[in-house]
């Protein structure tokens, strides 16, 4: 049986619904196996649940409510897929449904911007130091497009990882993907680093 596999007969047996919070999950999982619950952290956004494991590559997201943001994000990495920009967002694809919620795997990040230490952060700010800021505000600017107002500061040494890592061409496509998919909520814990490499790890955007 794969790893994925086993996860699937785990979801199965919590019977999970739309309607639970992240409470509920997790009193769902104690009753069901308390050792497994030790390995695996519930956490909680706006509108999307976690199952974020110790000792596994990949979390699991799944909407709340009878919202779609979890499979949009399945729907947006495809698009990334195809547009050749892949490289700035976890690999993330739908798992199973069970009970009328979709479960979606995706790639783990080693760390959100707002996770990053003092250290990190020199580390980032010495690999970019030929960014300039007048880039960083265009990008922050032409990610401000991304729709309904609802705008976040962009982290500035991420951006300009981006842009030493990936190129200007690169960063500029980023940026029309941004707003043609209306992806708005780029603050500190939805962008981060995979491998050292900047990432975008909650993409849905937030239009409640």
């Amino acid at each position: 049986m794969t790893e994925y596999e086993k996860i699937i007969e785990v979801l199965k047996h919590l019977e999970i619904r739309n309607s639970d919070d992240s409470y509920d999950v997790s009193e769902k999982l104690r009753r069901y196996d308390r050792n497994l619950a030790e390995q695996i952290s519930v956490s909680n956004g706006a509108s999307k649940i976690c199952f974020v494991f110790k000792n596994k590559p990949f979390v699991i997201k799944w909407s709340t409510y009878g919202y779609h943001e979890a499979m949009d994000e399945v729907e947006i990495y495809n698009r990334a897929i195809t547009q050749d920009l892949a490289k700035f967002f976890p690999k993330t694809g739908f798992l199973i449904r069970v009970n009328g919620v979709d479960f979606v795997v995706q790639e783990k990040i080693d760390k959100a911007v707002s996770d990053c230490s003092r250290q990190d952060v020199q580390k980032f700010q010495r690999i970019a130091k030929t960014a300039t800021d007048k880039i960083v505000f265009k990008i922050e600017r032409e990610f401000g497009r991304a729709g309904n107002g609802y705008r976040r500061s962009l982290d500035h040494n991420w951006a300009k990882m981006a842009i030493v890592l990936y190129g200007k061409h690169a960063c500029k496509a980023l940026c029309q993907f941004v707003v043609d998919n209306s992806i708005n909520d780029l603050h500190g814990h939805n962008i981060g680093y995979k491998n050292g490499r900047p990432i975008i790890l909650d993409f849905s955007g937030y239009h409640r």
